[in-house]
């Protein structure tokens, strides 16, 4: 692909994505109805044009909103979708049993592998997310009921009562800390080895059960031991707990569902089955994706970080030929871009070349913007100053009590999640990774932004209104120095 068929698109800002590399190799693929069984349920068509790692984005958005906007409305289409996706995740769960008995990786396991990542990429595409919220509110809002009774309704139907498995993760190693607590009080162990045996067996065996739920995007690594060690003391220096949502509904919500007739309740459960299975595919993708990448990094001595940067392409040539990427070409395309024009996709490595690509594409200017709006995920109001997180290497800045703003949230991120007054994203729906944590403790949130990890900088002093999904900018960092 040639730099002159790049400056030809129209392309717009929007988001940006921290997926492995072979994620979004797969993800592109399947933009179009034509290779996507889910999308052509709702959508005649697909994004034919598609830029990573400069937030650039497809040249069509209009008529692909407005589609997802239909289809969130829809039973029928729900119906199709749940019933497909519940399929799908049958022979995930199969590919996974079958990796999990395999003491090598060969090429027949990864074409297992890559098919059942196909069909959980028809899942995410097709996530309905950002557009679930406001169909469940106009339908509500049909039926003449108040602003309070609305919401209330909302999040009753879209919490989810099973635990995914950061979840689980946290909720575990909770009960070690909590169990730490009972025995040695106040105390808190300043290194792995003055723990006892039986503390460093629990933490070992905790951390070879969930130490996956790290590995989820670029350039990560699973749980390490001592990271597990460094957040069990974070637990117990803090293991006052919120009450979450749904233990706060329990009590409120029953007469209030006596005015929805059975198909709007059916609806409702409709979406909130929905909701469970796009999570879920999240949770098996990640858990197949360490499983496999385990196998290579045994076989052919690559680490957790490196393979993060292996197209799909690259894994199978990997395995079939022993082809490996050296380190030198690896940390060049740190600097890199994939384009999809008309379905094809191209890579691009290097600095140099980056920042040509980079130059075509029109950047808009965000000024005076003093609010920015985005979609209820958990309702309540915070206000605080300003820590954006864009990956793991950023979390060390996170203080109590701060505002997070992120392009996405990931498991990794959950104890940083804790600290934060409030949650605001770039991207995401109420099926968003954001909006199930902090639904589940309680932390205002607004997902779907856009903009706010543009506008926003660290410091700058916000206030999240998360009942009717406004952050307004109360003191720019920037401004606020100029002064003094």
């Amino acid at each position: 692909m040639r730099l002159s068929k790049i400056e030809k698109i129209k392309w717009k800002r929007g988001e940006e994505w921290f997926d492995t590399w072979g994620d979004t190799e797969l993800a592109f693929s399947v933009f179009h109805s034509n290779k996507n069984p889910l999308l052509a349920v709702f959508h005649k068509g697909g994004l034919d044009n598609l830029a990573l790692n400069t937030i650039w984005y497809y040249s069509d958005w209009a008529s692909w909103g407005q589609d997802k906007d239909y289809a969130a409305g829809n039973e029928i289409i729900l119906q199709k979708l749940v019933s497909e996706e519940e399929k799908y995740l049958k022979k995930v769960k199969e590919v996974i049993a079958q990796t999990k008995r395999k003491r090598n990786i060969n090429y027949e396991l990864l074409k297992k592998v890559k098919y059942v990542f196909l069909l959980m990429h028809y899942i995410f595409v097709t996530d309905l997310g950002g557009h679930l919220s406001p169909a469940i509110h106009k339908r509500l809002k049909n039926l003449a009921l108040t602003e309070e009774k609305i919401e209330e309704i909302k999040d009753y139907f879209l919490i989810q009562n099973t635990l995914f498995s950061p979840q689980k993760e946290e909720r575990d190693l909770r009960k070690i800390a909590k169990l730490f607590k009972s025995i040695h009080g106040k105390t808190i162990p300043k290194s792995f080895n003055q723990l006892n045996q039986e503390f460093k067996r629990l933490l070992i065996r905790h951390q070879r059960k969930y130490s996956w739920v790290q590995y989820s995007g670029i350039d990560t690594e699973p749980y390490t031991l001592m990271e597990m060690f460094n957040r069990l003391r974070e637990l117990l220096n803090n293991l006052k707990l919120p009450q979450n949502l749904r233990d706060r509904q329990k009590n409120t919500i029953s007469n209030k569902l006596s005015d929805l007739a059975d198909k709007d309740i059916g609806y409702f459960r409709l979406v909130k089955r929905y909701i469970y299975l796009d999570n879920l595919a999240a949770d098996l993708y990640q858990y197949l994706f360490f499983l496999i990448v385990t196998l290579i990094k045994q076989k052919f001595e690559i680490s957790y970080k490196d393979i993060t940067w292996y197209s799909f392409q690259e894994l199978e040539q990997l395995i079939k030929d022993n082809i490996k990427i050296s380190k030198a070409q690896l940390h060049i395309r740190k600097n890199r871009v994939m384009v999809q024009i008309d379905e094809k996709i191209d890579f691009f490595y290097g600095r140099g070349l980056f920042k040509k690509i980079e130059a075509i594409i029109p950047k808009k200017l965000y000024k005076k913007i003093r609010s920015i709006t985005g979609n209820v995920a958990c309702r309540g109001v915070a206000t605080g100053k300003v820590t954006i997180i864009k990956g793991i290497k950023d979390v060390g800045k996170m203080k109590r009590g701060n505002i997070l703003v992120s392009p996405n949230t990931y498991p990794d991120l959950v104890m940083t999640m804790r600290k934060a007054a409030a949650i605001v994203t770039d991207w995401g729906g109420v099926t968003s990774h954001a909006a199930i944590v902090s639904r589940e403790f309680g932390i205002p949130c607004i997902v779907g932004t856009s903009i706010a990890t543009q506008i926003l900088k660290d410091d700058d002093e916000v206030e999240v209104d998360a009942n009717i999904g406004i952050v307004r900018i109360l003191k720019k960092r920037e401004l606020a120095k100029s002064k003094n």
